[in-house]
């Protein structure tokens, strides 16, 4: 079990209403959550389809809605209204529910407030997803909980990395294997790493340079960040005889750095 998936559940059992989801991979992350949470009706939500149902019993409590009720769903505030007519325990996800016209606006912060102590009495749910939350406004933090989606693991990087090979009849170089999970350890999804990964093959298999430039690319879209591979050397920093010393050492010990920050 995910530790996301361990949090979510435990949150249900403690009729946690409302939750807030960092993630960088929504799709995955209704489907981790969907799978492995069984026994309740749940839907999805997003501002182009409107309430859609994700399972039988999902249905069941759409198709009770009043017509004039469910199609007015694409909105966010009628959504969010909508959901205080469904059954208990309910799972309803909000692609993009860090939004403005959800949290930033007077309306929908008002309609999460409102969803609070009614969605609690009967353990349902509703569970915002998105990359960041960081603009929540203060009156909503003590009643929305915040949990994060984790960064792929190794195991599963390095499982991807295997499965892509064999799909694209590529030997997989056992040996190599670290070092591929290690150019793609940090990514944030691994639909981005699966995407990195496929477009670095070449003839005569993985490109691994290629893969590095992607993911060099990948991490400096992304605002505040940035990755490098210079090309400087111990022996460039001439007249830190101290640094060098300490560099070496660390690199020597038990955990060698894989990165420089600054």
């Amino acid at each position: 079990m995910s530790k996301l998936l361990e949090n979510v559940t435990a949150a249900r059992k403690a009729g946690v209403p409302l939750v807030a989801i960092v993630t960088h991979d929504q799709p995955a992350t209704v489907e981790t959550l969907s799978t492995g949470v069984n026994g309740c009706p749940q839907i999805v939500w997003d501002c182009i389809n409107g309430l859609r149902h994700i399972n039988e019993s999902g249905k069941e409590a759409l198709d009770a809605l009043p017509p004039e009720v469910a199609a007015t769903t694409a909105r966010p505030v009628f959504a969010l209204k909508a959901i205080l007519s469904l059954p208990p325990k309910t799972m309803v996800f909000a692609y993009n529910g860090n939004a403005p016209q959800i949290i930033g606006d007077a309306g929908g912060a008002q309609a999460l407030q409102n969803l609070r102590e009614a969605l609690k009495q009967n353990k349902r749910m509703l569970l915002l997803l998105g990359d960041s939350f960081a603009t929540m406004p203060p009156a909503l933090r003590a009643d929305i909980v915040t949990l994060e989606e984790e960064l792929p693991t190794n195991d599963q990087l390095g499982a991807l990395i295997g499965d892509l090979h064999e799909a694209a009849g590529k030997p997989l170089d056992a040996a190599k294997l670290p070092s591929m999970v290690n150019a793609v350890r940090g990514l944030p999804a691994l639909f981005t790493a699966e995407q990195v990964v496929a477009m670095s093959f070449r003839k005569d298999g993985l490109d691994m340079d290629a893969l590095w430039e992607r993911k060099r690319q990948t991490i400096n879209a992304t605002k505040g960040l940035s990755i490098s591979r210079p090309t400087l050397r111990y022996g460039d920093l001439a007249g830190m005889d101290c640094l060098q010393d300490f560099l070496r050492k660390y690199q020597s010990g038990p955990k060698p750095a894989r990165a420089i920050l600054e």
